[in-house]
C-alpha cells in the first residue's frame, strides 16, 4: 500500500489538476463560441478588414469545401470535448472513476483534432497568408503576421494541456485515487 502522506499529496495534485481542467474547459467553450460566431456571423460583420478589403481566411472557407466542412465539424466536436472537460473536471473533484476515463478520452480527441487542424491550416490557410507578408500595406502585412503567428502559436500551445492530462491521469498514484476503498 502506498504511504498515506504520499497519497494525500497526490490527492491535492489531483484537485489542482481538476481545477485547471475546469478552467481549460471554460476557456475552450468561450474560444469555440467566438470561433463559431466568426464562422457563422452575418457577412458584413467580419468579412472585411479595417481597410474594407475581403478577409482572406473567410474567403478560403467560402472557396474550399473541405476546409469549410472540417471547420463546421471541428467546431461541433470541440464544443462537445470542452463540455466533456467541464463535466470530467467536476467528476475529478468528486473522484469519480468515469471522470478520469472521460478526461483521457477528451485529451486524445483534442490531440487528434489539433493534428488534423494543423494539417488543414498548413494546406489551406498558410499558402494564402504567406504572400501577404510581402505586402506594402501595413494592415495587410500585420493581418498576415497575426494570422500566421496564431497558427504557429496554436501548434505550440494546443497539445500542452491534453498531453499534461494524459501524463497526470495515468500516474499510478493518481489512478489509486479512483480505486474503491479497501475495507
Amino acid at each position: 500500500m502506498h504511504d498515506q502522506e504520499q497519497l494525500a499529496r497526490w490527492r491535492i495534485g489531483l484537485y489542482v489538476f481538476a481545477a485547471l481542467q475546469l478552467g481549460w474547459g471554460l476557456y475552450s467553450v468561450c474560444g469555440i463560441g467566438i470561433g463559431a460566431w466568426m464562422t457563422f456571423a452575418p457577412p458584413d460583420a467580419i468579412t472585411r478588414t479595417a481597410q474594407g478589403t475581403p478577409n482572406p481566411v473567410l474567403q478560403i472557407l467560402e472557396k474550399e469545401p473541405v476546409l469549410r466542412y472540417w471547420t463546421y465539424f471541428a467546431l461541433g466536436i470541440s464544443m462537445l470535448v470542452a463540455l466533456g472537460y467541464l463535466a470530467a473536471g467536476v467528476g475529478l473533484i468528486l473522484r469519480r472513476p468515469w471522470a478520469r476515463t472521460a478526461s483521457i478520452i477528451c485529451a486524445i480527441v483534442s490531440l487528434v483534432g489539433a493534428g488534423i487542424g494543423l494539417v488543414m491550416q498548413l494546406v489551406y490557410i498558410v499558402p494564402v497568408l504567406y504572400p501577404d507578408l510581402q505586402s506594402t500595406n501595413a494592415t495587410v502585412q500585420g493581418g498576415a503576421i497575426g494570422g500566421l503567428a496564431s497558427i504557429f502559436g496554436s501548434i505550440c500551445c494546443a497539445p500542452v494541456f491534453p498531453v499534461a492530462g494524459i501524463v497526470v491521469l495515468t500516474r499510478t498514484l493518481i489512478k489509486a485515487q479512483f480505486a474503491p476503498p479497501t475495507p
